[in-house]
């Protein structure tokens, strides 16, 4: 709930606005310096999005974010791939 106006998002609603404001800044050449991982479940679905200060978004398995992604995501990938993890 947001602000306690009873107002819900789902995941993949709150990833989809995050997106459109990130791009509307960035296109305003006034962008939120800001990266942002969104993570929950719908529906009994687990979702996982990425958001960066561009509006890139996507949405993926493991996430990471900074110095942590260059370090730790390949990491991710493989212990998923051992623990038998299908993507999405």
């Amino acid at each position: 709930e947001i602000h306690e106006h009873g107002i819900a998002y789902s995941p993949a609603s709150l990833h989809s606005w995050l997106t459109r404001v990130m791009y509307n800044r960035r296109s305003r050449i006034n962008p939120l310096w800001n990266t942002y991982i969104v993570a929950g479940t719908e529906a009994g679905q687990p979702f996982l999005g990425y958001v960066n200060m561009l509006g890139v978004a996507f949405k993926e398995d493991c996430l990471a974010t900074g110095f942590g992604s260059h370090l730790c995501l390949g990491l991710l990938r493989e212990a998923l791939d051992a623990a038998g993890v299908t993507p999405a």
